[in-house]
């Protein structure tokens, strides 16, 4: 069982892999915002889930790594 709470922050391609790992197949995904060159990484904002479905609602954010 995930908790999804730990997903929000992380990458977005982080947070398929852990949803992929734990049998979640059925992922939609949401993004919420306007694209701008200055950003370099795209984070889950939030998680909700509904039955057999999980939505990621994703930003995108300049977090220089």
């Amino acid at each position: 069982m995930v908790n999804f709470d730990n997903l929000i922050g992380l990458k977005l391609d982080e947070a398929m892999d852990i949803l992929n790992q734990n049998g979640y197949k059925n992922i939609n995904i949401i993004n919420n915002y306007k694209h701008n060159d200055k950003c370099d990484s795209l984070l889950v904002c939030a998680v909700r889930e509904c039955e057999n479905e999980i939505t990621l609602v994703c930003g995108e954010f300049y977090v220089a790594i």
